[in-house]
Protein backbone atom coordinates (compact mmCIF):
# COMPACT_ATOMS: atom_id res chain seq x y z
CA UNK A 1 0.00 0.00 0.00
CA UNK A 2 2.95 2.45 0.79
CA UNK A 3 4.03 1.97 -2.98
CA UNK A 4 0.78 2.50 -4.41
CA UNK A 5 0.73 5.55 -2.57
CA UNK A 6 3.15 7.25 -5.10
CA UNK A 7 0.63 6.19 -8.05
CA UNK A 8 -2.23 8.28 -6.74
CA UNK A 9 -3.48 10.91 -9.26
CA UNK A 10 -5.82 13.09 -6.89
CA UNK A 11 -5.65 13.95 -2.84
CA UNK A 12 -8.62 11.54 -2.39
CA UNK A 13 -6.24 8.88 -3.96
CA UNK A 14 -4.13 9.09 -1.72
CA UNK A 15 -6.28 9.69 1.21
CA UNK A 16 -7.53 6.01 0.21
CA UNK A 17 -4.28 4.41 0.41
CA UNK A 18 -2.83 5.79 3.15
CA UNK A 19 -5.97 5.06 5.32
CA UNK A 20 -5.44 1.08 3.72
CA UNK A 21 -1.27 1.80 4.97
CA UNK A 22 -2.74 2.55 8.39
CA UNK A 23 -4.87 -0.46 8.36
CA UNK A 24 -1.89 -2.85 7.51
CA UNK A 25 0.13 -1.41 10.21
CA UNK A 26 -2.40 -2.03 12.46
CA UNK A 27 -3.19 -5.50 12.02
CA UNK A 28 0.11 -6.45 12.11
CA UNK A 29 1.11 -5.62 15.96
CA UNK A 30 -1.16 -7.69 17.59
CA UNK A 31 -0.06 -10.91 16.02
CA UNK A 32 3.64 -9.53 16.23
CA UNK A 33 3.56 -9.67 19.99
CA UNK A 34 2.04 -12.52 20.39
CA UNK A 35 4.40 -14.61 18.06
CA UNK A 36 7.25 -12.94 20.28
CA UNK A 37 5.69 -14.42 23.17
CA UNK A 38 5.65 -17.75 21.89
CA UNK A 39 9.34 -17.75 20.59
CA UNK A 40 11.08 -15.85 24.07
CA UNK A 41 10.32 -16.83 27.80
CA UNK A 42 8.84 -14.43 30.30
CA UNK A 43 12.58 -13.65 31.19
CA UNK A 44 13.47 -12.48 27.78
CA UNK A 45 10.45 -10.88 26.21
CA UNK A 46 10.71 -7.46 27.34
CA UNK A 47 14.04 -7.20 25.59
CA UNK A 48 12.28 -8.80 22.60
CA UNK A 49 9.38 -6.42 23.00
CA UNK A 50 11.72 -3.00 23.18
CA UNK A 51 13.90 -4.16 20.49
CA UNK A 52 10.73 -4.82 18.20
CA UNK A 53 9.16 -1.47 19.49
CA UNK A 54 12.74 0.54 18.59
CA UNK A 55 11.83 -0.32 15.01
CA UNK A 56 9.56 2.32 14.81
CA UNK A 57 11.42 4.63 15.81
CA UNK A 58 14.30 3.33 13.54
CA UNK A 59 11.42 3.51 10.83
CA UNK A 60 10.56 7.53 11.58
CA UNK A 61 14.14 8.51 11.79
CA UNK A 62 15.29 7.50 8.66
CA UNK A 63 12.10 8.34 6.88
CA UNK A 64 13.11 11.70 7.98
CA UNK A 65 16.17 11.99 7.35
CA UNK A 66 15.87 9.71 3.91
CA UNK A 67 12.50 10.99 2.90
CA UNK A 68 13.39 14.29 2.76
CA UNK A 69 16.80 13.72 0.73
CA UNK A 70 15.01 11.35 -1.54
CA UNK A 71 12.11 13.88 -1.97
CA UNK A 72 14.30 16.37 -3.13
CA UNK A 73 16.97 14.46 -5.33
CA UNK A 74 14.16 12.54 -6.97
CA UNK A 75 10.49 13.50 -6.11
CA UNK A 76 8.16 12.83 -3.05
CA UNK A 77 6.74 9.55 -6.00
CA UNK A 78 10.12 8.40 -5.35
CA UNK A 79 9.73 7.82 -1.47
CA UNK A 80 7.26 6.16 -1.46
CA UNK A 81 8.24 3.76 -4.33
CA UNK A 82 11.51 3.30 -2.33
CA UNK A 83 10.25 3.03 0.86
CA UNK A 84 7.20 0.41 0.15
CA UNK A 85 9.00 -2.44 -2.36
CA UNK A 86 11.47 -3.54 0.26
CA UNK A 87 8.39 -4.04 2.93
CA UNK A 88 6.56 -6.67 0.16
CA UNK A 89 9.97 -8.43 0.14
CA UNK A 90 10.63 -8.53 3.30
CA UNK A 91 7.10 -9.58 4.15
CA UNK A 92 7.62 -12.11 1.49
CA UNK A 93 10.71 -13.60 3.87
CA UNK A 94 9.35 -13.44 7.32
CA UNK A 95 6.08 -15.46 5.30
CA UNK A 96 9.14 -18.24 4.87
CA UNK A 97 11.39 -17.93 7.33
CA UNK A 98 9.14 -17.36 10.50
CA UNK A 99 7.50 -20.39 11.68
CA UNK A 100 4.03 -20.24 13.15
CA UNK A 101 4.89 -21.80 16.78
CA UNK A 102 2.76 -24.84 17.77
CA UNK A 103 -0.09 -22.99 20.44
CA UNK A 104 -1.93 -24.92 23.12
CA UNK A 105 -5.35 -25.93 22.06
CA UNK A 106 -8.18 -23.49 23.54
CA UNK A 107 -9.27 -24.96 26.52
CA UNK A 108 -12.92 -23.54 26.45
CA UNK A 109 -13.99 -21.84 23.50
CA UNK A 110 -16.01 -18.36 23.83
CA UNK A 111 -17.13 -15.36 22.09
CA UNK A 112 -14.75 -12.21 22.31
CA UNK A 113 -16.94 -10.51 23.80
CA UNK A 114 -16.42 -13.52 26.64
CA UNK A 115 -12.93 -12.66 26.12
CA UNK A 116 -12.51 -9.05 26.42
CA UNK A 117 -14.63 -9.58 29.53
CA UNK A 118 -12.22 -11.81 30.93
CA UNK A 119 -9.52 -9.64 30.20
CA UNK A 120 -11.15 -6.59 32.31
CA UNK A 121 -11.35 -8.99 35.21
CA UNK A 122 -7.48 -9.36 35.37
CA UNK A 123 -6.83 -6.46 37.65
CA UNK A 124 -3.24 -6.26 36.57
CA UNK A 125 -4.66 -5.60 32.93
CA UNK A 126 -6.57 -2.91 33.51
CA UNK A 127 -4.26 -1.11 35.79
CA UNK A 128 -1.30 -1.77 32.91
CA UNK A 129 -4.19 -0.42 30.03
CA UNK A 130 -5.04 2.84 31.81
CA UNK A 131 -1.62 3.68 33.37
CA UNK A 132 -0.57 3.48 29.37
CA UNK A 133 -3.04 5.54 27.97
CA UNK A 134 -2.62 8.14 30.43
CA UNK A 135 0.72 8.51 30.08
CA UNK A 136 0.09 8.13 25.74
CA UNK A 137 -2.58 11.31 26.41
CA UNK A 138 0.52 13.43 27.00
CA UNK A 139 3.16 11.66 24.59
CA UNK A 140 1.17 12.10 21.76
CA UNK A 141 -0.54 15.20 22.90
CA UNK A 142 3.37 16.71 23.37
CA UNK A 143 4.68 15.00 20.20
CA UNK A 144 2.22 16.65 17.79
CA UNK A 145 2.41 20.08 19.64
CA UNK A 146 6.78 20.02 19.77
CA UNK A 147 6.87 21.49 16.44
CA UNK A 148 4.64 24.35 17.39
CA UNK A 149 6.77 24.95 20.81
CA UNK A 150 9.69 24.97 19.00
CA UNK A 151 8.68 27.94 16.51
CA UNK A 152 6.64 29.75 18.38
CA UNK A 153 8.87 30.10 21.65
CA UNK A 154 12.05 29.17 21.02
CA UNK A 155 12.20 31.13 17.08
CA UNK A 156 13.49 27.71 15.52
CA UNK A 157 12.58 27.78 11.42
CA UNK A 158 10.96 24.76 10.88
CA UNK A 159 13.92 22.96 9.29
CA UNK A 160 15.71 23.52 12.41
CA UNK A 161 12.60 21.95 14.41
CA UNK A 162 12.70 18.56 12.38
CA UNK A 163 15.94 18.57 12.77
CA UNK A 164 16.22 18.46 16.50
CA UNK A 165 12.97 16.59 16.76
CA UNK A 166 13.59 13.71 14.18
CA UNK A 167 17.21 13.39 15.33
CA UNK A 168 17.40 14.12 19.14
CA UNK A 169 13.54 13.20 20.38
CA UNK A 170 13.81 10.23 17.98
CA UNK A 171 17.21 8.42 18.79
CA UNK A 172 16.33 9.39 22.68
CA UNK A 173 12.90 7.29 22.42
CA UNK A 174 15.58 4.25 20.48
CA UNK A 175 17.72 3.97 22.83
CA UNK A 176 15.06 4.11 25.48
CA UNK A 177 12.96 1.30 24.33
CA UNK A 178 15.86 -1.13 23.73
CA UNK A 179 17.52 -0.12 27.07
CA UNK A 180 13.97 -0.17 28.80
CA UNK A 181 13.63 -3.98 28.07
CA UNK A 182 17.10 -4.99 28.93
CA UNK A 183 16.83 -3.08 32.03
CA UNK A 184 13.30 -4.81 33.06
CA UNK A 185 14.25 -8.39 32.03
CA UNK A 186 17.35 -8.05 34.91
CA UNK A 187 15.38 -6.04 37.48
CA UNK A 188 12.38 -8.41 36.92
CA UNK A 189 13.75 -11.85 37.34
CA UNK A 190 14.79 -10.49 40.97
CA UNK A 191 11.58 -9.02 41.67
CA UNK A 192 8.49 -9.33 39.04
CA UNK A 193 7.09 -6.33 40.45
CA UNK A 194 9.42 -4.21 38.07
CA UNK A 195 7.90 -5.37 35.21
CA UNK A 196 5.66 -2.10 35.55
CA UNK A 197 7.88 -0.61 38.22
CA UNK A 198 10.45 0.27 35.68
CA UNK A 199 7.45 2.14 33.57
CA UNK A 200 6.74 3.91 36.42
CA UNK A 201 10.10 5.43 37.23
CA UNK A 202 10.28 6.36 34.12
CA UNK A 203 7.25 7.70 33.61
CA UNK A 204 8.16 9.67 36.88
CA UNK A 205 11.21 10.43 35.35
CA UNK A 206 9.97 11.86 32.23
CA UNK A 207 7.75 14.24 34.03
CA UNK A 208 10.90 15.74 35.52
CA UNK A 209 12.81 15.88 31.89
CA UNK A 210 10.47 16.88 29.67
CA UNK A 211 9.04 19.78 32.39
CA UNK A 212 12.82 21.04 32.84
CA UNK A 213 12.66 21.17 28.34
CA UNK A 214 9.31 22.95 28.43
CA UNK A 215 10.57 25.69 30.98
CA UNK A 216 13.66 26.10 29.82
CA UNK A 217 14.92 29.72 28.89
CA UNK A 218 14.46 29.77 25.16
CA UNK A 219 17.37 32.58 25.00
CA UNK A 220 20.42 29.81 25.35
CA UNK A 221 21.50 28.29 22.45
CA UNK A 222 23.65 26.72 20.40
CA UNK A 223 24.84 27.37 17.13
CA UNK A 224 25.96 24.90 14.73
CA UNK A 225 26.74 26.04 11.40
CA UNK A 226 23.62 27.98 10.14
CA UNK A 227 21.62 26.20 12.66
CA UNK A 228 20.37 27.12 16.39
CA UNK A 229 19.53 24.15 18.88
CA UNK A 230 17.82 25.60 21.80
CA UNK A 231 20.18 24.06 25.30
CA UNK A 232 16.61 22.27 26.12
CA UNK A 233 17.30 19.35 23.85
CA UNK A 234 19.50 17.72 25.84
CA UNK A 235 16.40 17.19 28.47
CA UNK A 236 14.38 16.86 24.96
CA UNK A 237 16.92 13.34 24.69
CA UNK A 238 16.61 12.34 28.54
CA UNK A 239 13.32 12.69 28.44
CA UNK A 240 13.18 10.58 25.40
CA UNK A 241 14.78 7.72 26.60
CA UNK A 242 13.25 7.52 29.97
CA UNK A 243 9.68 7.69 28.53
CA UNK A 244 10.30 5.21 25.84
CA UNK A 245 10.52 2.27 29.25
CA UNK A 246 7.64 1.40 29.26
CA UNK A 247 7.42 0.02 25.66
CA UNK A 248 9.29 -3.54 26.13
CA UNK A 249 8.09 -4.37 29.79
CA UNK A 250 4.34 -2.83 29.56
CA UNK A 251 4.01 -4.88 26.13
CA UNK A 252 6.16 -8.32 27.34
CA UNK A 253 3.47 -7.89 30.64
CA UNK A 254 0.54 -8.09 28.88
CA UNK A 255 1.38 -11.35 26.86
CA UNK A 256 2.87 -12.69 30.27
CA UNK A 257 -0.38 -11.95 31.96
CA UNK A 258 -2.38 -13.92 28.84
CA UNK A 259 -3.13 -17.64 27.91
CA UNK A 260 -1.84 -18.57 23.98
CA UNK A 261 -5.77 -18.04 22.39
CA UNK A 262 -6.19 -14.42 23.82
CA UNK A 263 -2.86 -12.82 23.43
CA UNK A 264 -3.60 -10.92 19.76
CA UNK A 265 -6.45 -9.75 21.41
CA UNK A 266 -5.14 -8.43 24.60
CA UNK A 267 -2.62 -6.54 22.61
CA UNK A 268 -4.90 -5.37 20.38
CA UNK A 269 -7.06 -3.88 23.29
CA UNK A 270 -3.78 -2.33 24.77
CA UNK A 271 -3.34 -1.03 21.38
CA UNK A 272 -6.92 0.50 21.30
CA UNK A 273 -7.18 1.93 24.23
CA UNK A 274 -3.45 3.85 23.89
CA UNK A 275 -5.02 5.18 20.72
CA UNK A 276 -8.05 6.23 21.93
CA UNK A 277 -6.95 8.24 25.13
CA UNK A 278 -3.27 8.91 23.44
CA UNK A 279 -3.83 10.20 20.09
CA UNK A 280 -7.61 10.55 19.84
CA UNK A 281 -7.62 13.18 23.03
CA UNK A 282 -3.99 14.03 23.50
CA UNK A 283 -3.13 16.39 20.79
CA UNK A 284 -6.79 18.02 21.21
CA UNK A 285 -6.99 18.97 24.80
CA UNK A 286 -2.87 20.51 24.53
CA UNK A 287 -4.55 22.73 21.82
CA UNK A 288 -7.53 23.41 23.91
CA UNK A 289 -5.63 24.32 26.92
CA UNK A 290 -3.12 26.45 24.61
CA UNK A 291 -6.65 28.36 22.87
CA UNK A 292 -7.65 28.95 26.38
CA UNK A 293 -4.35 30.12 28.10
CA UNK A 294 -3.82 32.08 24.88
CA UNK A 295 -4.98 35.92 26.03
CA UNK A 296 -3.01 35.87 29.56
CA UNK A 297 0.08 34.21 28.12
CA UNK A 298 0.26 34.75 24.04
CA UNK A 299 2.97 32.43 22.47
CA UNK A 300 3.71 30.91 25.46
CA UNK A 301 0.37 29.59 25.95
CA UNK A 302 1.67 26.31 24.28
CA UNK A 303 4.29 26.26 26.61
CA UNK A 304 1.68 26.11 29.94
CA UNK A 305 -0.64 24.23 27.96
CA UNK A 306 1.93 21.29 27.56
CA UNK A 307 3.30 21.34 31.07
CA UNK A 308 -0.20 21.13 32.55
CA UNK A 309 -0.42 17.73 30.02
CA UNK A 310 2.45 15.91 32.37
CA UNK A 311 -0.34 15.86 35.15
CA UNK A 312 -1.84 13.01 33.21
CA UNK A 313 2.05 11.18 33.23
CA UNK A 314 1.74 11.25 37.05
CA UNK A 315 -1.51 9.45 36.59
CA UNK A 316 -0.18 6.78 34.75
CA UNK A 317 2.96 6.64 36.64
CA UNK A 318 0.90 5.97 39.61
CA UNK A 319 -1.19 3.46 38.25
CA UNK A 320 2.37 1.35 36.86
CA UNK A 321 3.22 1.25 40.54
CA UNK A 322 -0.48 0.18 41.66
CA UNK A 323 0.11 -2.71 38.78
CA UNK A 324 3.40 -3.71 39.76
CA UNK A 325 1.96 -5.76 43.21
CA UNK A 326 -1.34 -6.90 40.88
CA UNK A 327 1.06 -8.30 38.42
CA UNK A 328 3.55 -10.43 40.78
CA UNK A 329 0.39 -11.99 42.14
CA UNK A 330 -1.39 -12.54 38.73
CA UNK A 331 2.01 -14.63 36.92
CA UNK A 332 1.68 -17.13 39.10
CA UNK A 333 -2.07 -17.69 37.99
CA UNK A 334 -0.85 -17.80 34.26
CA UNK A 335 1.12 -20.44 32.58
CA UNK A 336 3.86 -18.79 30.26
Amino acid sequence: MTALCGLAGTFWQLAILRVGVGVGEAGGTPPSHSLIASYFPPEERSTAMGIYGSGTQIGVLVGMLGGAVIAEQMGWRSVFFIFGLPGVLVGLLVFLVVKEPLKRAVPDPRSMLEDLTRLWRIPAFALISFATGFTALAGYGMGTWFPSFLIRVHGLTLIEAGLVLGVVGTLGSLIGAISGGILCDRLASKDARWQLRLPSVGAGLSVIFLGLFVLWPESQQWQLGEYRIPYAVVFLFFGGVVSSFWIGPTYAAIQTLTPDHLRSQASALLMLLLNLIGLGLGPVIVGALSDLLEPEFGAESIRFAMLISLVTVVIGSILYWMGGEKYRGAITQVSP
